[in-house]
């Protein structure tokens, strides 16, 4: 987490609403260049988080691709 870019960012803009899509823009930018992002959204499906955006996607996309690939729960 601490090589993570949203460190450098204030919090709401990963956990805005969902219909604020500029917001959610410009998160998913700050993941683009994140060197984690991978470890991240790995984090994130494994605890099946169902908030804010965690490794480029939101909540949805996320759900999506949990559908197509099998992710173990983290215990």
């Amino acid at each position: 987490m601490d090589k993570a870019a949203c460190t450098e960012v204030a919090p709401d803009l990963f956990f805005a609403d969902a219909t604020n899509l500029v917001d959610t823009k410009l998160a998913k930018k700050v993941c683009a260049e994140c060197p984690v992002k991978d470890q991240c959204l790995q984090y994130a499906l494994e605890n099946r988080l169902d908030w804010g955006v965690w490794g480029g996607l939101t909540v949805l996309e996320r759900r999506s691709l949990l559908r197509k690939v099998k992710v173990p729960r983290k215990k």
